[in-house]
């Protein structure tokens, strides 16, 4: 079980919102409809690891680049973690065809008008969201983060077992 030191490691690598407390949100109950394929059922991956997600909208150039390390994260230490992105403010079209600038492995989510509100909105892209293994929004980032940080992020979740991946 995550501890609050763990938490509050988390959010001083990212430099991120603490969602711990203020948001009850349970990721694996949210209906996401799947932007590779169209089932309705989220299937993010493995339900006993941490997730993260990176929220994306089209054009931008910064969840591009973010999009990368990410696919990288996900090579390197998909049995530690899961690695996942939503798209927001695009139609479905548009943000299927985004997809071409992303890794294909990378499971991809549209987001909707309940999980927008659940996570309190979206300031900036890109932003990331960290779930522990129930799927209880722990973290919360706006903006691009830094490859290093996200290594960093990776090492402290998957308590050292996926740490020189960038």
């Amino acid at each position: 079980m995550l501890t609050r030191l763990f938490i509050f490691s988390v959010l001083m690598v990212l430099g991120a919102v603490d969602a711990s407390n203020a948001l009850a949100i349970d990721y694996n109950q949210l209906h996401l409809k799947s932007l590779v394929t169209n089932d309705t059922k989220l299937d993010h991956g493995n339900e006993n690891l941490v997730t993260i997600a990176m929220i994306y909208q089209p054009g931008c150039k910064w969840c591009k680049k973010q999009g990368k390390a990410l696919a990288k994260i996900q090579h390197q230490c998909a049995q530690y973690a899961n690695i996942a992105l939503i798209g927001a403010d695009g139609k479905t079209q548009t943000l299927r065809r985004e997809l071409r600038h992303f890794d294909k492995n990378l499971p991809a989510f549209e987001a909707n008008k309940k999980f927008l509100l659940k996570i309190q909105g979206v300031e900036a892209y890109p932003t990331t969201v960290v779930f522990d293994k129930k799927g209880k929004l722990i973290a919360k980032k706006r903006g691009y983060i830094a490859p290093k940080k996200l290594a960093q992020v990776m090492a402290l979740i998957t308590e050292q077992r996926c740490d020189s991946v960038l």
